[in-house]
């Protein structure tokens, strides 16, 4: 059965496949990683190593895809 789950750092849906996506969910600030979205990695991977019906997990994150050249200055 697919779930959602959402904490104040990361989103999880875990579908009926097995396929966890666990979604970083700081969009504001391309999703850099605080202490508290740690927190929220590393309770997040130890309930879904707990859970045998999930096969994979697939990370990523809320924000548009950010080149390091995007976000540069003038020289």
């Amino acid at each position: 059965m697919p779930t959602h789950q959402r904490s104040e750092h990361v989103t999880v849906d875990r579908g009926a496949d097995g396929v966890a996506h666990v979604r970083l969910a700081r969009p504001d600030k391309l999703n850099a990683l605080t202490l508290g979205m740690l927190d929220d990695l590393v309770r997040t991977a130890r309930s879904l190593g707990r859970d045998h019906a999930v096969r994979a997990v697939v990370l990523s994150g809320e924000a548009r895809p950010s080149a390091p050249a995007s976000t540069c200055g003038p020289r």
